[in-house]
């Protein structure tokens, strides 16, 4: 019986000639350490991808407002908008304000991701003339978290004796 020129598995006293699978094999299992590098790499873009956005981020829009120039014993409002550009919810523990001159308001404590939400402030300039600043401390933490950031935020105006 003649062997055919396209016979892949030559006979041999076994009936396999082993050097002839063998190179077979190998292709296999070259195969699926490429697969396996394949999505090694892949995972390791798309996790470096995703820690790219941080988990805390909050943005404001304008961290000053200066007023000009104002008259005394006035009141003034002043909105600062603070959004959470992270991945966590974002849980304010406080507001505060380097100056009783200054009282603030804000609308939620909870900012979600991609929410927003206004800090309201009244500058009131009483009896004073002249430069007055006040800055305004903002005490945030990502949901769950421990660690706590702060967020300054500054009110200036030139006040007119009146």
């Amino acid at each position: 019986m003649a062997a055919s020129p396209s016979a892949s598995v030559e006979a041999t006293s076994s009936g396999i000639d082993h050097d002839v699978v063998r190179p077979l094999q190998l292709r296999s299992y070259g195969l699926w350490t490429l697969t396996f590098l394949s999505l090694a790499v892949l995972c390791g873009f798309l996790a470096r991808r995703q820690s790219q956005q941080p988990e805390i981020l909050l943005h404001v829009d304008s961290t000053q407002a200066n007023l000009g120039a104002v008259a005394s014993h006035g009141e003034f409002p002043v909105t600062f908008m603070l959004r959470n550009n992270g991945r966590l919810p974002i849980e304010v523990i406080s507001v505060e304000s380097s100056c009783s001159c200054t009282a603030t308001t804000l609308a939620s404590y909870r900012i979600l991701p991609g929410d927003s939400v206004a800090l309201k402030a009244i500058f009131s300039t009483g009896e004073n003339a002249g430069s007055l600043s006040t800055s305004i401390a903002v005490i945030f933490r990502g949901q769950g978290r421990s660690q706590l950031y702060r967020q300054w935020l500054q009110v200036a105006a030139t006040v007119k004796p009146t």
